[in-house]
């Protein structure tokens, strides 16, 4: 089944959404742009800008939820939402490979290519880009 963004952001902006929502996040390539139409609606998201590694998706969304959880008592604000999503990203960059850092918070398509396009290795400092999420 396919979804027009259009539409979704359509429902996920609703009135009654919007009183429901404190936050979507859409943990998936190149989501950016659906997260930045629902904020101009305000609904806070939290999306991937460019392509992002699967492994990276999961450690990033660990580190959201976990810091989230911490303040679940709390109302969800801006600086609690953007704490959040920092902890994600410091979470992302502590992923150790052979005793070093495994990712960057970096477009994937800094990386070099195989002749058929696909990632085929680590950026220059020896990590693998893990993609560039938004807020």
């Amino acid at each position: 089944v396919t979804i027009l963004q259009q539409t979704l952001v359509g429902v996920l902006s609703s009135a009654t959404a919007r009183e429901r929502l404190q936050l979507i996040f859409v943990n998936g390539c190149k989501s950016g742009l659906l997260c930045e139409e629902l904020a101009e609606r305000g609904v806070p998201s939290i999306g991937w800008d460019t392509i992002a590694l699967d492994d990276a998706c999961a450690v990033f969304a660990l580190g959201v939820y976990e810091c989230l959880l911490r303040r679940a008592a709390d109302p969800l604000t801006a600086a609690a939402l953007r704490e959040s999503f920092e902890q994600g990203k410091l979470a992302v960059a502590a992923v150790q490979r052979g005793g070093k850092d495994k990712y960057a918070v970096a477009d994937p398509k800094a990386q070099p290519r195989r002749a058929d396009g696909s990632v085929g290795g680590w950026l220059p400092d020896g990590r693998l880009a893990a993609g560039v999420p938004v807020l």
